[in-house]
């Protein structure tokens, strides 16, 4: 999968890629807030102890993983670009 990324990422141009890095900078930082505040209210409204609730923000976070992951990519092929 990630190879097959990688050789989408070359096919776009820098301009292209300099968009997407900087949408998926943003994205990455409202989904990281909101997981954050989600842990939190859920933290807050189990005071008697855990509740199975709190896997959700754990699965999700796996999927901020695999989006920082991307992300990555995006600034990795950015960077050989330019030099």
């Amino acid at each position: 999968m990630i190879r097959n990324n990688s050789e989408k990422l070359k096919a776009l141009s820098t301009e292209e890629l300099e968009q997407k890095e900087r949408s998926s900078k943003i994205v990455l930082r409202m989904f990281l807030v909101i997981l954050l505040l989600l842990t939190g209210t859920l933290i807050y409204l189990s005071k008697n102890g855990v509740t199975p609730m709190i896997a959700v923000p754990i699965s999700l976070f796996v999927v901020y993983l695999s989006s920082a992951k991307d992300h990555k990519l995006i600034k990795k092929e950015i960077a050989s670009r330019k030099q």
